[in-house]
């Protein structure tokens, strides 16, 4: 199982989203001409957010943390391009462990962390970043290549950890109706440990119910239902008109696929200075319209295929390094 970036899973949902939101509109809006750039720089924000995390975090300073997640949490605060800022603050865990998975950081933090969340039960902060750092360390173990290129003895770490953050969610499962992230880490998880795309598909369920516009969830939903891992394009199909109709708004586009493509796609189609929405899509746009430059179209043609609407994305097959081919 080669590990798919957010960005790239995004642009599968995007480019499936896209194609549902076309034939349910039948009267589209026009494009909206006020959407404006961030005025901040998107990387700056999350770049600053992920440093003070893992800043904290190795500081021991694990009260600081879960106040800047409640607040986050709270306010369902965004990035400039409409990421959640709490997804970003709990990105700040993959930056541990510079030096592999026998790095000093992984066996001085764990410790710390199960000891807050044994003191902090009912901690939602405390539960995710406990299980997402045992999955992070899992997967410096794992590494992000095929898997016949994993040994034995980092297969049996790898597993042996991601069991663990499974655990630790199960056993905290209340704090699936406060925090996101705990559908997102319990979907990618349930995949990795050979959970059937039936399974998946009611999990993720569950999760839209509980919050349909947390982003992740998509992200780690599509992955696990991609075919190489035994799921397939139609069942990717259904997951995401599901989640387009729980997002549908009554100007007949889905806020939901709106902030997914500005957060993981948009930037790879468009120039900073236009940062266009998907509300600015139309089925039949092409990529040279979209991307503003022949380097910038010829990105998008190879992300998105020659049009960004109706894309002809397929999914990679097994042996093909990347997860999407244009």
């Amino acid at each position: 199982m080669v590990r798919m970036t957010p960005s790239l899973v995004g642009v599968l949902f995007l480019a499936v989203a896209l194609r549902s939101l076309a034939t349910a509109s039948a009267d589209p809006k026009p494009p909206s001409s006020e959407v404006t750039a961030p005025q901040i720089d998107e990387v700056q924000v999350r770049e600053s957010i992920k440093a003070r995390g893992t800043s904290l975090l190795l500081a021991g300073d694990l009260q600081g943390f879960e106040t800047l997640a409640d607040g986050y949490r709270m306010t369902q605060a965004r990035t400039p391009a409409g990421a959640w800022k709490l997804w970003v603050l709990y990105k700040s865990i993959n930056t541990l462990g510079p030096g592999g998975p026998t790095d000093p950081q992984w066996a001085r933090l764990e410790p710390q962390l199960q000891d807050w969340l044994d003191h902090n039960s009912s901690s939602a902060t405390a539960t995710i970043v406990t299980a997402k750092t045992y999955y992070e360390h899992a997967w410096a173990y794992r590494g992000n290549g095929y898997a016949r290129q994993v040994g034995s003895e980092n297969w049996g770490a790898y597993k042996t950890l991601i069991e663990r953050a499974r655990a630790v969610l199960d056993t905290h499962s209340g704090v699936a109706s406060v925090d996101p992230e705990w559908d997102t880490l319990r979907i990618a998880i349930a995949r990795e440990q050979g959970a059937d795309s039936s399974t998946i598909l009611d999990m993720a369920n569950r999760a839209l119910a509980r919050q349909a516009y947390y982003y992740p969830i998509h992200f780690a939903t599509v992955n696990a239902l991609l075919p190489q891992w035994g799921g397939s394009e139609e069942l990717i199909q259904e997951y995401v008109q599901t989640a387009v109709r729980r997002s549908f708004q009554p100007n007949g586009l889905s806020t939901l696929v709106s902030a997914t493509a500005r957060g993981a796609t948009a930037r790879q189609c468009a120039r900073p200075s236009d940062h266009r929405r998907v509300v600015g899509f139309r089925a039949g746009d092409s990529a040279r319209s979209l991307g503003g430059s022949r380097r910038n179209a010829n990105r998008c043609r190879a992300t998105f295929g020659h049009s960004c609407a109706r894309s002809g994305l397929r999914v990679a097959q097994p042996g093909e390094p990347r997860g999407l081919v244009g």
